[in-house]
């Protein structure tokens, strides 16, 4: 996983959420068990449904994900990656993918013997 810093002063505590969720290639209902909030909860802070999100909603969300929440502003947030010695958390998907590009390895390779 790469060791990367999410700084904003112009985007949402939304936005950033959104897009750490989308490039840790979670699913909402992952999100949701993961951090123990409904699904619901997920889907309305994607559709936007949800208003001002509360500032333990956004904390809870980060931390699960690996990142420290710093809010500049009513609405405005920083989301900094926690620094991570070993290679951190994959995902389900993540793994699946992991193992499907080995597989196909292994079976080249045994196809060439």
């Amino acid at each position: 996983m790469q060791n990367k810093n999410y700084k904003s002063s112009s985007a949402t505590a939304r936005e950033l959420l959104i897009d750490v969720i989308d490039k840790q290639g979670l699913t909402r209902n992952e999100v949701a068990r993961q951090t123990g909030l409904t699904p619901t909860t997920i889907i309305r802070i994607y559709k936007g449904e949800s208003g001002r999100l509360h500032p333990r909603t956004v904390t809870r969300i980060a931390e699960t994900l690996g990142y420290k929440a710093e809010f500049i502003g009513e609405d405005k947030v920083c989301m900094l990656r926690k620094d991570t010695s070993s290679a951190g958390t994959l995902t389900s998907r993540q793994k699946e993918k992991i193992l499907s590009v080995i597989t196909e390895a292994l079976r080249k390779a045994l196809a060439g013997l």
